[in-house]
């Protein structure tokens, strides 16, 4: 039986593999709850200022630190963008990976990965390691594609930095270079594969979740 497996059901399994079994296996998902929508709404907004700089043929100011980079300039970018066509691959058994990314690099014709995200409060020192898997998965799907990837991804954080008396906010922003590893992310994905032809695993003594539901 072949699947479909993304970035976010992968940080799924590495949280509780007994979870993730349930939830592509049978459809019996975590209890869901209510995102705000602003951060979808910042997302969207940030995509429409990255396509004017590209269409304009700049490079966003907070970038302006990187050397022989410019935006990624293809029809592509908006299915890779969306989340139900996204960068894809299949493996020999019909298993497949996708993701939907923000943005794409093209440094000295190699691509790599940007990702824009919105957080409410300044970073932690282990923050950005967060999203490694994230990071190496996009990558790997690229690379997937035919594409030469960059040695590093990036992930761009936006955090409110004020809020001035007409309601206008201001973001600090911080970018971060990330060295990517294409067998990571292929490990990840196989490891997990591996977890759904077995039997179910056993509750996860760190998931909420199943020690709700088994008591």
């Amino acid at each position: 039986m072949p699947f479909t497996l993304s970035p976010s059901s992968l940080s799924l399994f590495k949280d509780c593999p007994r979870c993730f079994w349930l939830q592509e296996r049978t459809g019996k998902k975590r209890p869901a709850f209510k995102y705000p929508s602003l951060p979808l709404g910042i997302d969207m907004a940030l995509k429409k200022r990255f396509d004017y700089f590209r269409e304009h043929g700049k490079f966003p100011p907070e970038l302006q630190h990187l050397q022989n980079t410019h935006l990624y300039d293809s029809p592509l970018l908006a299915l890779w963008r969306k989340g139900y066509q996204g960068l894809r691959c299949k493996d020999a058994e019909g298993n497949i990976l996708i993701g939907a990314v923000d943005e794409v690099l093209e440094q000295d014709g190699k691509l790599a990965i940007l990702e824009c995200t919105t957080r409410g409060f300044p970073l932690k020192k282990d923050t950005p390691e967060l999203y490694q898997d994230q990071l190496n998965l996009y990558s790997f799907l690229l690379h997937k594609n035919g594409y030469p990837v960059c040695e590093y991804a990036y992930i761009l954080f936006y955090y409110p930095k004020e809020v001035n008396w007409q309601g206008d906010m201001w973001f600090h922003k911080r970018l971060y270079a990330r060295k990517i590893s294409l067998s990571d992310a292929e490990k990840l994905w196989n490891r997990a594969l591996a977890i759904l032809q077995g039997p179910i695993p056993a509750p996860s003594d760190n998931c909420e979740f199943c020690k709700w539901k088994e008591g």
